[in-house]
């Protein structure tokens, strides 16, 4: 019985920080973010290869010709995902919109509620644009993978995660969801309430050179919304040029006679996102330095939040936020990987199969090992941080 009894309460602990697991963990988050709809993607076409053959014989995607005209022997071509009119479509549609206005009127005044809202339905439709873009790039553009910019190209996630880590998001708060304060003394993340959220735990050494490298403002606390903001915004540009390039420019131009899904979305998406960043604009506060007196629901010192549109919307590299990006470093090393990769792929490319197979573990080997040390790196402040949650708890 008293088995049974740890057993519960250890599996209770457990679910209880499943939570705060998911939302203080930043590299998780940036993986399942950016790697999660091109993996059930790529899953889903392996099911479909392996189980149906018969029908996947006539749909090879390596051969886009056969998949950008209609066949009756292949049931997965672009107009199975491309028609709006299809009652899956249009009943997603009809959820969106009839969401969004339900926003507008019942939370006109609430601008916090309204950029929850706005927050969960441009998750939802990037991750959709996503899917489609990565579909039309893999039947419509068989090579050219080396270029991970493109849609088609497997190394495309790695350089979404370098544009959602650049330091350039710190010159507007929009690349963030909420606002928070930072305490250099206590080395502490505080929310608008004057709540701590985040410490970082890594001590210092006295030496200038090595404490660089400990300091906040290049570490790791990267909340899991911010990347969700980030990678609408970078899809709604990216798609937009996509769209555009298939509808004018490419060599069998237009991709759809009809007016199709992915237009559709991306002016959908450019919708939602006006409305949220207009709610961001409503709610963003700026914490006042010289403003020293604590917040009246807690004892914490953290100063009042002042509510301004203008105040860090347009900034080079804003104290403020300056703590909620990716340091030179990682930057460098994200720029590094995404050269690295591309160089993997143009072997494969270009090269023999076993050139390209020594080509391949050479140039991902050093990646590879940088990119683990980092994340490993990452969850060991990530622990540190929890343990010392955990024993606040206790106390």
């Amino acid at each position: 019985m008293a088995r049974n009894t740890g057993l519960r309460h250890k599996w209770t602990s457990a679910c209880k920080r499943l939570p705060q697991i998911f939302s203080d963990s930043p590299n998780l988050h940036i993986t399942l973010l950016l790697g999660s709809p091109s993996v059930l993607l790529f899953a889903a076409s392996t099911f479909l290869r392996h189980n149906y053959p018969e029908t996947y014989a006539v749909c090879n995607w390596d051969k886009p010709g056969e998949m950008r005209t209609p066949s009756l022997g292949c049931p997965y071509n672009r107009d199975v995902f491309e028609t709006p009119t299809h009652r899956g479509w249009l009943a997603f549609y009809a959820l969106v919109v009839i969401t969004l206005l339900h926003g507008l009127v019942a939370h006109r005044n609430k601008p916090w509620r309204l950029l929850q809202v706005t927050f969960w339905l441009h998750v939802l439709t990037t991750a959709i644009i996503r899917c489609l873009s990565t579909f039309s790039g893999w039947t419509t553009q068989p090579n050219r993978a080396s270029l991970i910019w493109n849609s088609n190209s497997p190394g495309n996630f790695i350089w979404l995660w370098l544009l959602v880590e650049m330091g350039c998001w710190s010159w507007t708060y929009l690349g963030f969801y909420d606002d928070y304060y930072f305490r250099e003394a206590t080395r502490t993340v505080h929310d608008r309430s004057g709540h701590p959220v985040w410490t970082f735990t890594v001590d210092e050494t006295g030496d200038k050179n090595t404490d660089a490298f400990t300091s906040p403002y290049n570490l790791i606390f990267r909340p899991w919304r911010d990347i969700a903001v980030r990678l609408s915004y970078v899809h709604l540009i990216d798609n937009a040029i996509h769209v555009i390039w298939f509808r004018y420019f490419h060599v069998d131009a237009p991709y759809t006679a009809y007016v199709n899904n992915s237009e559709i979305l991306t002016i959908l998406l450019f919708v939602i996102l006006a409305v949220y960043t207009y709610t961001r604009m409503r709610t963003h506060v700026y914490f006042d330095n010289n403003t020293t007196d604590p917040l009246d629901d807690t004892k914490s010192s953290v100063p009042f939040p002042i509510h301004s549109v203008s105040r860090d919307l347009c900034t080079f590299a804003s104290p403020h936020n300056l703590f909620r990006t990716a340091s030179r470093n990682r930057q460098l090393l994200l720029i590094f990987t995404c050269l690295m990769f591309m160089l993997y792929l143009a072997a494969h490319e270009f090269l023999k199969a076993s050139q390209a197979d020594f080509c391949g573990w050479f140039l991902l080997r050093g990646p590879s090992v940088l990119l683990v040390r980092q994340i490993h790196d990452s969850w060991k402040e990530y622990n540190k941080a929890w343990k010392k949650g955990e024993e606040g708890d206790e106390q």
